[in-house]
């Protein structure tokens, strides 16, 4: 949210001001926040990322707004958690007056600036409503509030309280694990309500190890590679089959959940890595062989858990790719490259590409990357693997040792950075929402970047406009990324009027391809790339390890 509001505003021509840029470190203190404002001297503050409460002598000073996951007259810490956990039809995005705060319960109760409510779609994690939902609400109301105080720089907002019973919100406790525990002979619908609501996982036990476990899926147990019965005759919490990373779990009910991602917690008590789930449980999976789907299956097949699937509609070949939270591991590559390469053979004229709903795409798996045996080996594997996902992708359209040229479309309906934002210019037609992040740069984890950076974003950006996305280590808005040539078209905020709109504009593309692209070898630009990565990788050039490591919360 903060990326998204700093491009957003930026873009409508305000001077935005960041505490990295008066070198202030996030999250701030509250005396860090104090000085900020004396500093920055800025006519309104905006607070999305916050962990302290605002000083009262920076609210009465200076009009300060807090973006609330919340209804009107919500409050509390856990507002979209609670929100899934209760099933809640309908939620919102309210921004906040900040105010000096008494008690924990009047936090988040100061006046009214704006807010927003949508429909909570069905099945979704708490990440995903923020970013498909949330934080597109939070830019809107930024912009209503502004322009509101350009015209009355005394605007304040409305008391909760005038609006009576439209504010049906009430202040929530934070949701800690004893409310968000389950057990395994609960009904599966319990289990994923309660997965889904939790950002930092639930805590249990995965084949016999304490884990917090997250990314969990329904599973039909009609799916077709089950054997009858073998669900009935397994205890739940019992480990019965593993695909793409992920383990079905027994329950309760004769049920079945996916669990796609596990954190073990370390002997030294730090705060572990967030893996896929068979990383957790290696030992309770021999013998038991991976569950493998094709891509491709055919409709009105029973529901379960996969990572990449393909359908085709028309001349358009759609592949949805879903990278937890856009981690980009070797073997997921691996999977949709294998499913790209499908969809070449298909006599189809355009490959659409949509990724995950939190992200469409971030790069390698950094997590995967520190837990293998030689984490630089496994991050030179994955390189190498995205590199081969990027080079066939921008194949496709120039026919390079393929049957056909096709037509390739990105779908970026979540954000996109590092790898996964230059391997979104490898495609012919890039389409993007208005609220989404797009950053191109490799900087801040210690990488000079590959797949194809140097090939890619010249020939849509230009020289000078690609050593400045690499340089600056800034987002970009997709406005901005429309301007530089590095997105074709905006579509609408909504996700499903966007998803419509995509699928409208790709068949559009199908029907009347556009010529195919001058052909160009792209074998030198990857080799000197990927020359480049072997020094920062082997030789730690430019802080790769620490880098990672502070990303991902582990001790150096």
């Amino acid at each position: 949210m903060p990326q998204a509001l700093w491009a957003a505003l930026r873009e409508d021509g305000h001077e935005v001001i960041r505490p990295e840029d008066l070198q202030i470190r996030t999250p701030m203190s509250a005396e860090d926040m104090t000085r900020f404002a004396r500093l920055a001297a800025p006519d309104v503050i905006l607070c999305p990322f916050l962990k302290e409460v605002v000083p009262a002598a920076v609210c009465e000073h200076t009009t300060t707004w807090v973006p609330h996951p919340g209804i009107r007259g919500d409050r509390g810490p856990s507002s979209l958690s609670w929100a899934i956990l209760t099933g809640e039809p309908t939620w919102g995005l309210t921004m906040v007056r900040a105010e000096p705060a008494g008690t924990p319960e009047d936090l988040d109760g100061g006046n009214v600036g704006a807010w927003r409510e949508f429909a909570m779609p069905a099945g979704a994690t708490m990440n995903e409503v923020y970013a498909r939902h949330v934080i597109p609400a939070a830019i809107d109301c930024a912009r209503e509030i502004l322009a509101r105080m350009a015209v009355d720089p005394a605007y304040s907002g409305m008391p909760l309280g005038s609006f009576g019973q439209a504010a049906v919100g009430r202040h929530r406790p934070p949701l800690r694990q004893d409310r968000l525990a389950f057990a395994w002979d609960d009904h599966p619908d319990q289990i994923l309500r309660h997965i889904r609501a939790a950002p930092f996982g639930v805590r249990t036990e995965l084949g016999g190890q304490p884990v917090n476990v997250y990314d969990a899926h329904p599973h039909d147990v009609q799916d077709a590679w089950s054997r009858p019965g073998q669900l009935l005759a397994a205890r739940p919490g019992q480990i019965v089959a593993h695909r793409d990373g992920a383990v079905l779990v027994a329950t309760g009910a004769g049920g079945a959940v996916w669990i796609g991602h596990a954190k073990l917690k370390p002997a030294d008590s730090g705060r572990g890595l967030k893996l896929p789930a068979v990383h957790a449980v290696r030992a309770q999976l021999s013998g038991l062989r991976e569950s493998v789907l094709h891509p491709d299956r055919p409709p009105g097949q029973p529901d379960t858990h996969q990572v990449i699937r393909y359908c085709r509609e028309g001349q358009v070949g759609w592949i949805h790719a879903e990278p937890y939270n856009g981690a980009a591991s070797t073997a997921f590559c691996g999977r949709l490259l294998e499913a790209l390469q499908y969809a070449a053979e298909q006599d189809t004229t355009a490959i659409a590409l949509v990724g995950g709903n939190v992200a469409f795409n971030n790069g390698i798996h950094l997590g995967v990357i520190e837990d293998a045996d030689d984490p630089r080996a496994e991050a030179w594997a994955n390189i190498q693997r995205i590199d081969d996902v990027a080079e066939f992708i921008f194949n496709l359209s120039r026919g390079r040792h393929l049957p056909r040229p096709q037509t390739t479309v990105a779908v970026l309906s979540s954000s996109a950075g590092a790898g996964g934002a230059v391997l979104s210019a490898c495609f012919d037609v890039v389409l993007a929402r208005p609220s989404i992040n797009l950053n191109y740069h490799y900087g801040t984890m210690g990488l000079s970047g590959s797949e194809l950076r140097s090939l890619v974003l010249p020939l849509r950006a230009g020289e000078q406009a690609a050593e400045r996305l690499l340089a600056e280590h800034l987002p970009v808005s997709p406005t901005a990324a429309h301007r530089l040539g590095l997105v074709d078209a905006i579509g609408p905020g909504d996700p499903i009027a966007f998803d419509h709109w995509a699928r409208q504009f790709a068949t559009q593309v199908a029907a009347e391809p556009p010529k195919p692209p001058p052909p160009i070898d792209p074998t030198p630009y990857r080799h000197r790339e990927l020359a480049d990565m072997w020094h920062d990788i082997f030789e730690d050039r430019n802080g790769f390890e620490a880098g990672r490591r502070r990303f991902l919360g582990v001790a150096a």
